[in-house]
This record gives C-alpha cells, sequence and structure tokens, in this order.
C-alpha cells in the first residue's frame, strides 16, 4: 500500500519501483536519442544507451519516476537520487551490451526501459516547484533488480505535469531563456 505522500519527512525511509531516468532528457522534454518521444509520457523507450553512455545525461543526475497519471499519461518526477555512481554500476549491469556499449549485460537483458526498486532515505523534501528540484532528493540508495518488491511502497508527493500538448500546437510563453548547460 503506498505511503500517504503528504506524511514525507526528512529522514523517512522510501521504497518505489518504476523507471530510471536522467535530468537531461526530462529538462529536454524527449528522449535526447529519440525526439519525437516525450520523457514523461514513455520512458520505456528511453535507452540504456543514452541513460549511461551518453555524456551529458549520465553527468545530469537520475530520478526514479512516480506512476503515471492515466489522465495526463505522464509520469510524476518521483525521486531525486543522490548517487549517480550507485545508478550507472546497477544500471550497466542491468542492460544489454551492445547498442549500450558500456552495459554488461547479456542478450536477455534489455536496450529500452530501464527500471529498479530503489530504497533511500530523504534527504530533502523538494522546493516545491513543479520542475526537477520538487523532486524530493534521496540519499544512501540501494538500486535493486525490479523484481524486488518493496515491503511498502512510497507514493512520490509531486504528480504528474499535466500536459495536452500535442505536436504542432502554438505555444506562448514569456520567462527567462537559460541554455541546457
Amino acid at each position: 500500500n503506498p505511503a500517504p505522500s503528504s506524511d514525507l519527512k526528512v529522514g523517512d525511509d522510501v521504497c518505489v519501483t518504476n523507471f530510471i531516468m536522467d535530468q537531461f532528457c526530462i529538462d529536454l522534454g524527449t528522449l535526447l536519442d529519440d525526439s519525437d518521444t516525450m520523457t514523461l509520457k514513455n520512458p520505456e523507450k528511453h535507452s540504456f544507451h543514452c541513460l549511461l553512455d551518453v555524456p551529458q545525461c549520465k553527468d545530469s543526475g537520475y530520478v526514479v519516476l512516480g506512476d503515471k497519471n492515466e489522465a495526463t499519461g505522464m509520469h510524476s518526477l518521483g525521486f531525486r537520487l543522490d548517487d549517480a555512481a550507485a545508478v550507472i554500476q546497477a544500471g550497466l549491469a542491468a542492460g544489454r551490451k551492445g547498442y549500450c556499449t558500456d552495459c554488461t549485460g547479456d542478450s536477455s537483458k534489455p536496450e529500452y526501459g530501464y527500471q529498479a526498486t530503489v530504497r533511500g532515505t530523504v534527504k530533502e523534501l523538494g522546493d516545491g516547484t513543479s520542475g526537477i528540484t520538487g523532486a524530493p532528493l534521496l540519499e544512501n540508495i540501494e538500486m535493486l533488480d525490479a523484481s524486488v518488491d518493496c515491503e511498502t511502497s512510497t507514493t512520490p508527493p509531486n504528480p504528474a505535469p499535466s500536459s495536452d500538448l500535442k505536436v504542432g500546437d502554438d505555444v506562448c510563453v514569456t520567462n527567462f531563456i537559460m541554455d541546457q548547460f
């Protein structure tokens, strides 16, 4: 049973099973190696190569996504993970060698859609925004195979971004322009 997210506090132990995503592709909005695919809509199409081989992706940090909101079709941002090395080490072992050049898994392992069970402790609750920094940060993370069940699964507190946007929609935004680095 999911724990109520409003009760989440610094120091709480958390366990969640879902897709692992790099922050670069989240900020980009589409997958770096598949620009027709929205990052939070189809994380199952995210290649281990993009996630673990590409420097700007693997250097950007990682999150474990929350469940998909059926109304919007988008996953929530879930939890930020403070130990990229642990994510990379587990991911390289979980992915098929080939397109992911650094992966070490055999042909039975997936090339796309890295899912894992993540256990950790809440270090920060997030800044209250709807972006990546609004997601709680986990420390002391343990990366486990997605087949490992959580005794108590934790629902991330931030909802999935709502978006009825489609390719070709006209959009007007007034705000600051920033580079991606």
